[in-house]
């Protein structure tokens, strides 16, 4: 533990599942509960360096502004899209919801799924393309068209865990599930 440094600690009103900071404001950030509520944050954070905590302790734990709630429940995951960090993605039960923040929270889209998504992830190469995983299914979506671009129905055996698209080549999705296989 000698080796990691706090920079900021901040209180949350709830047991964080997924967080997920804005991919170029490092003031914003998105959380959601284990009670299936999600919310936009402000660290409130000005210079980082002013006042660096030296505990975890509960006292030395700044609070977050609330900016935004998202009207979702039950989700399970949130992801920021790098090009366009007004849209959001959010996994829920039976349903992928594309959510615009540019000045409120409003959907923009949203599919019906079959089975409730384990993970997703924004392709980075196109940024109107998504990748579901759900049970042992991974499968691509085009937010613009609306249309499955691909399928892959048994990626996995024991089920999937993550998937993820490799920022440094196109095409290449990266997935991992049970019995420790991951698969590039």
């Amino acid at each position: 533990m000698e080796s990691v440094s706090l920079i900021s600690v901040y209180s949350h009103p709830g047991d964080v599942i997924s967080l997920a900071p804005h991919p170029r404001d490092p003031t914003l950030l998105l959380t959601s509960t284990s009670d299936g509520d999600a919310c936009l944050w402000c660290t409130n954070a000005s210079d980082p360096e002013e006042s660096i905590p030296t505990s975890l302790a509960s006292s030395a734990a700044a609070p977050l502004k609330a900016v935004a709630k998202v009207p979702q429940i039950a989700l399970s995951k949130l992801l920021w899209c790098f090009e366009y960090p007004e849209k959001v993605l959010t996994l829920g039960q039976k349903i992928v919801n594309v959510w615009d923040i540019s000045e409120t929270i409003k959907e923009s889209d949203s599919i019906k799924l079959s089975a409730s998504p384990v993970a997703g992830a924004w392709d980075p190469h196109h940024s109107n393309s998504i990748c579901i995983a759900e049970k042992c299914r991974v499968f691509g979506w085009d937010l613009r068209s609306h249309k499955n671009t691909f399928s892959i129905d048994s990626a996995h055996k024991y089920g999937l865990r993550d998937v993820d698209y490799n920022p440094n080549k196109p095409f290449f999705l990266a997935s991992c599930g049970g019995k420790a296989i991951s698969i590039v």
